[in-house]
């Protein structure tokens, strides 16, 4: 079955839709209206909203937004993320130090 859907048109009843038990929707905003989808095809490369989406590809989503990473960079995509996320790591532990001086110590990059 489906795990989620990501679509440029709008999204109703999105409380009801968030109980589905992890079922992951992203959409161009909310309408009060109903809708009547239409499944045009399956399978093909689409644009929505500037963001081009082949199957295959990874979709990486939150509140903030989806991205699209194509499937033959995803193993880079992970590597580089994994390198962010101990960096982050490493500097929420230094300011959370109980030895933490604002301004001190080496440089924090981002």
């Amino acid at each position: 079955g489906a795990v989620g859907i990501l679509t440029d048109g709008g999204l109703r009843d999105a409380r009801e839709v968030g109980t589905l038990g992890g079922f992951q929707y992203f959409c161009a905003g909310l309408v009060v209206s109903h809708g009547n989808p239409i499944c045009v095809s399956v399978g093909d490369e689409v644009t929505i909203s500037g963001m081009r989406v082949r199957m295959g590809d990874l979709l990486h989503g939150d509140v903030n937004g989806v991205v699209s990473i194509p499937e033959e960079c995803a193993d880079q995509v992970a590597e580089a993320a994994y390198r962010v996320w101990a960096e982050e790591g490493e500097t929420l532990r230094r300011i959370n130090s109980p030895e933490f001086v604002t301004f001190s110590g080496p440089e924090v990059k981002h």
